[in-house]
């Protein structure tokens, strides 16, 4: 996600958009993680403690992107998050793959 960061534009509006954002993608991917954890444990309580932290990326996530469509219109951030998913999308393509959390 550090390549995703350095796509964080300068002028402090769209800095401020992109931050949050980015922000809710990671928090996105973490819970998404998380989920699949749960998901492949057979231990009851690991497969709890998982799942209410995916829960929580969950909330972060939906938290974030709240937020960024208070500080623009939310025409504008919704076209900037496609094109930071489109963006992720190609950092992925070409990334090494590791078993990595936040």
């Amino acid at each position: 996600m550090q390549r995703l960061q350095e796509c964080i534009r300068s002028p402090s509006h769209e800095r401020r958009l992109d931050r949050l954002l980015v922000s809710a993608i990671v928090e996105a991917r973490s819970c998404e993680r998380l989920a699949l954890l749960a998901r492949g444990v057979s231990d009851p309580r690991l497969r709890e403690i998982y799942s209410e932290l995916a829960q929580s990326e969950h909330g972060h996530q939906e938290l974030f992107f709240r937020l960024a469509m208070d500080v623009s219109d939310p025409d504008s951030a919704a076209e900037r998050l496609s094109a930071l998913l489109d963006l992720e999308a190609e950092i992925l393509a070409r990334a090494e793959i590791r078993p990595a959390i936040h």
